[in-house]
């Protein structure tokens, strides 16, 4: 209904607005019987001057403040979010008979408390960013600055926390993402995302976007921050996530660990209220994550349960599937091996909380941030990132991958409907990196952007040498192709037994310029 239009991101325009202090005191009115019974609720942080009755109760500076009455606020918030999104429904449904499905409150700031007003909405929705640009001096201005450091050996947070705004029972959508430009590492954002994306389940993911102009969809134009039209590289970095989220390469997670609230703990919270999302989020890339709102403990319906305990106590939950331990306090370790004893994943998982390896219940993905590698090895998709000098390399040798020169994103995606090794056509993806010309920056690590440049493009020049066994192997021939997929020219190959090698080198040659795709087919 608002887009990233949640309370908690603009509190301190409403704390401008009369009609909130009025509402918010018409709520604290609802909420305790008398100026008494609030003054004892808040422990004697009211002031003498303030009463509901003559709407005088302030409203407090930061959300995040201790205490009563930043709580309450937060009650207040999101209670208010609960009616106002109930009757926009009613108007819409009811007065224009529109059937479209309604959600809200999608992005920045989210309590726990904010989970029982999407319990309300049709879906449920959320958006993030991966190097978006922080602006130093005016808003949409240069400089502009972002971290620009690998996601991999970060541990892929990106993404990773919006799992827990979704409600298991609501559809959950994407619809804003970027790993955003100028960063060189967003080349692995398609295969991130995509991945994360199909592990979850999730019912849609949007890329923001794919041009602020007409004129850029149809002619080349310099690199910006989140257009896909004039970004190759990022265009090439999406079809990872067509390959993985909605081909389905990598299966979606079979077992959950949910966030578990009751009505009762909403309705009464603790004496303050956190931020939503508990820091094993971690999890998102090993199982499926997310809360449920349950009216009793009976209705959970995951697969493990860490209730909220504000209210009902986790004693009441079924204890061969409820870890009792406060949410906010969990300890990694003590989750980690709980997930293990109740079988959520199989012995042969690799994953290290304490290290930051991650790998999916499936096997088919593996974070490992210490070695900055991710792994992608499933039957039709396969590859990973890697830094020079590194090695990515399947099960079983099916696919191995020596990056050369400059770190690298490399993939293999089967463009039939058979696996790799008896695929008739494969797609091959090297990408380094893409900036324009002329671009400037402030330091060495290009953090703070000062010119955006101009055209043409420029690759990061590297190599990869690629080998792929295949039952086909004698009779595939390699093709250097062009961003819109054209063929420039046919590369020389090396087969041993069952096995095709050959190198992808962006550096091209002097009539086609720089290079990010291979095709692999039987004429």
């Amino acid at each position: 209904m608002i887009n990233e239009g949640n309370f908690g991101n603009f509190y301190k325009d409403i704390l401008t607005f009369p009609e909130w202090q009025q509402a918010w005191n018409r709520w604290l009115a609802a909420q305790y019987a008398d100026r008494s019974a609030l003054a004892q609720a808040w422990n004697n942080e009211l002031a003498e001057s303030e009463n509901p009755a003559t709407a005088s109760v302030k409203l407090p500076e930061k959300l995040d403040a201790p205490g009563p009455r930043a709580r309450d606020t937060v009650r207040f918030l999101s209670d208010t979010e609960r009616d106002l999104v109930q009757r926009m429904k009613a108007f819409l449904r009811d007065d224009l008979g529109c059937r479209a499905l309604v959600s809200n409150a999608n992005s920045w700031t989210y309590f726990v408390t904010d989970q029982g007003a999407r319990a309300v909405y049709d879906y449920v929705d959320d958006h993030f960013y991966v190097d978006h640009p922080q602006f130093l001096e005016q808003s949409w201005r240069l400089p502009s600055r972002c971290p620009n450091t690998s996601p991999i050996a970060e541990g892929a947070t990106g993404g990773r926390s919006k799992s827990f705004t979704r409600l298991f029972n609501k559809p959950f959508t994407i619809t804003e993402y970027n790993y955003s430009g100028p960063g060189r590492f967003r080349g692995v954002g398609g295969i991130l995302t995509g991945a994360l994306g199909a592990i979850q389940g999730w019912d849609g993911i949007w890329r923001f976007a794919y041009s602020h102009s007409r004129e850029a969809m149809f002619k080349p134009s310099r690199m910006g921050y989140f257009d896909l039209a004039s970004d190759p590289l990022s265009q090439a970095s999406e079809r990872a996530s067509l390959c993985l989220f909605l081909r389905g390469d990598l299966p979606t997670a079979t077992n959950s660990v949910a966030l578990t609230m009751t009505e009762a703990d909403l309705a009464t919270p603790a004496a303050r209220i956190p931020r939503l999302a508990p820091r094993w989020h971690w999890l998102a890339w090993i199982t499926r994550i997310g809360t449920e709102v349950v009216a009793s403990p009976v209705d959970a319906a995951s697969g493990l349960l860490v209730p909220l305990g504000w209210q009902t106590p986790a004693s009441v939950f079924p204890a061969a599937k409820t870890i009792a331990a406060d949410p906010y306090q969990l300890e990694e370790a003590q989750l980690w091996q709980t997930v293990r004893d109740r079988g959520l994943v199989a012995n042969w998982n690799a994953t290290d909380p304490a290290r930051k390896i991650f790998q999916s219940e499936s096997g088919g993905l593996t974070i490992d941030a210490p070695r900055d590698i991710l792994l992608l090895d499933t039957p039709r998709t396969a590859g990973g990132y890697a830094p020079a000098g590194q090695v990515i390399a399947t099960a079983q040798g099916r696919v191995q991958i020596r990056i050369e020169q400059s770190d690298a994103t490399v993939w293999i995606s089967a463009l039939d409907h058979r696996p790799i090794r008896g695929s008739r056509r494969l797609l091959v993806t090297h990408l380094t990196d893409l900036q324009n010309t002329g671009i400037r920056y402030a330091e060495p690590e290009r953090k703070t952007l000062l010119d955006w440049g101009r055209l043409p493009h420029l690759v990061r020049a590297g190599q990869a040498q690629v080998t792929i066994r295949s039952d086909l192997a004698r009779s595939l021939r390699v093709w250097a192709l062009a961003p819109n997929g054209h063929r420039l020219a046919e590369l020389p190959v090396r087969t041993e037994g069952n096995a095709i090698t050959f190198t992808a080198d962006v550096a091209g040659d002097a009539a086609h310029g720089a290079r990010m795709l291979y095709e692999l087919a039987v004429p």
